[in-house]
């Protein structure tokens, strides 16, 4: 399964096997030179630092939307259940 954050110089795609829950790859493409997201540069080393930022930033966000659709369950659940 694949998990994506875009930003306006990047595009960051983290590959998750779906059974061990183990990450499988990564992608990143830097828009600004290649918008058609051709070439995968998640691996070169001088893209570490981004790659590191773009997990950081993919994994908070992951949390945040979690937390955000757990709210709306709840809210939905408790609105149901009393009426």
């Amino acid at each position: 399964m694949g998990y994506s954050v875009l930003t306006a110089d990047y595009h960051y795609v983290k590959w998750v096997d779906w059974k061990s829950k183990t990450i499988s790859g990564d992608e990143l493409y830097l828009l600004s030179q290649d918008p058609n997201e051709n070439e995968n540069v998640a691996s070169y080393p001088e893209n570490a630092a981004v790659v590191e930022k773009m997990n950081v930033l993919l994994n908070d966000n992951w949390q945040k939307e979690q937390d955000v659709f757990s709210k709306k369950e709840n809210n939905k659940s408790s609105y149901q259940t009393s009426c």
